[in-house]
């Protein structure tokens, strides 16, 4: 193995089997230790026919049902009865991961489960059949929620069909253990392209030994990184794509999501100025909707940006109303956006954006979380956040804020989703 200084004062270990590891010692938060082993990959290895046993109830509860090894899930529980931990895989569209927290003295225990969950995963009918009956059971209730449906819409109007599911009793039908165990396991085969990082109030001297002993024996890594295998069915379609529906519910209100998004290569920048335009819009909201027009208790902006598997922003607006405002709300939320792409960002809303974001960074850094995020965002993008997220900030301009504004507009990608009570 290899070992190198890291950022942050970091240090960095090539394992033989191909493993790069990142360990950062910090006390910001005593007692505490996290780490993740981040590879690239999840859904997007597997075709659209196995998407319904990936579903994310059907993982999700599976998981957290099920034991590991030769443990069944009620064994697990006691073993780690008193310790304080917690240990679990992760399966995204385009990455898998096994992500855990401990405290020091915890920390081996949690290094074998991780162990155990890439080498020995646990496949039994038994614990798989009782997800499948938790979310049987649910279903009825689901079936009656008016959000359910607009969940449902809302993925049928953003998405080409296939591999973006809502669940039901199709989708649970087309499940099955054996194609969720054969493509855990292929997931899971080896660290080929695998990162992990461990950030936390330890002592690298007591942890490389452990490192070695749970990771460095893990399957060696191919020679090669395979290419990202991108679905054009998991990202928003392009185009203006709409549908306004109606369903019964018990407390008639109108809920609308409007989404714009643009593909385009991602940088901090535009990270930074999407976030920008996020707060303005949310501080305009405030003022036009709720206060002006009494028609919310709020609406929600929020700003994406994105560079996996595809560089992409986008901007969501939601928000519940009555019957009698809905279509002047939609009016006013178009109009929030437009006035911004034409005449620029409020003064004072911009300033009070640009000064929100630079006091949350100084209590961010006192988390782990910031830490081990910088870390794995620089090992994917070159990017070092902490060091150049507060002058990005400082960088922007009003006019960068109406510029993304009308590249918004411009971009012919708009997505609304509009549920009224039948």
């Amino acid at each position: 193995k290899k070992s190198s200084n890291g950022l942050y004062g970091s240090t960095v270990l090539q394992l033989k089997n191909g493993l790069k590891v990142t360990l950062l010692p910090t006390e910001v938060q005593k007692d505490r230790i996290s780490f993740s082993l981040n590879m690239l990959g999840g859904k997007s290895l597997f075709p659209d026919s196995h998407m319904a046993s990936l579903d994310d109830n059907v993982l999700g509860l599976f998981l957290s049902n099920s034991g590991v090894g030769e443990f069944p899930n009620t064994m697990v529980g006691k073993m780690l009865a008193g310790k304080q931990l917690s240990v679990s895989p992760s399966i995204g569209n385009y990455t898998h991961s096994i992500n855990g927290s401990s405290t020091r003295k915890d920390l081996e225990t949690a290094f074998q489960l991780a162990y155990l969950y890439f080498m020995e995963p646990r496949f039994d009918e038994e614990e798989y059949d009782k997800g499948i009956q938790q979310i049987k059971t649910l279903l009825p209730n689901l079936y009656n929620n008016p959000q359910y449906y607009l969940q449902k819409n809302l993925y049928e109007t953003a998405f080409e069909p296939g591999r973006m599911l809502m669940i039901d009793d199709a989708v649970l039908g087309a499940a099955s253990l054996e194609t969720l165990a054969a493509d855990y396991r292929q997931m899971f085969k080896d660290v080929t392209g695998a990162e992990l990082i461990v950030v936390g109030d330890f002592d690298i001297d007591a942890v490389k030994p452990l490192v070695l002993k749970y990771f460095g024996s893990l399957p060696k890594a191919a020679k090669t990184v395979p290419e990202l295998n991108v679905h054009s069915n998991d990202i928003y379609a392009d185009g203006i794509r709409t549908v306004d529906f109606t369903t019964p519910m018990q407390v008639p209100s109108v809920i609308v999501y409007q989404i714009y998004n643009v593909k385009t290569p991602y940088s901090l920048e535009k990270e930074m100025i999407n976030s920008v335009l996020q707060s303005v819009l949310q501080m305009t909201y405030t003022e036009t909707m709720r206060e002006d027009e009494g028609g919310t208790y709020g609406a929600q902006s929020q700003a994406e940006c994105g560079y996996i598997p595809v560089g992409m922003k986008e901007l969501m607006i939601y928000f519940q109303t009555n019957e009698a405002q809905a279509d002047r709300l939609r009016e006013l939320a178009s109009e929030g956006i437009r006035s911004i792409a034409e005449n620029g960002p409020d003064a004072e809303k911009f300033a009070k954006a640009i000064s929100n974001m630079l006091k949350t960074i100084p209590e961010r850094r006192e988390t782990i979380s910031w830490w081990q995020n910088a870390i794995k965002f620089y090992n994917e993008t070159g990017i070092d956040v902490d060091a150049e997220m507060e002058s990005v900030i400082n960088a922007i301009t009003p006019a960068d804020v109406k510029a993304v504004a009308a590249e918004y507009l411009n971009s012919g990608n708009f997505i609304e989703v509009v549920m009224r009570p039948e």
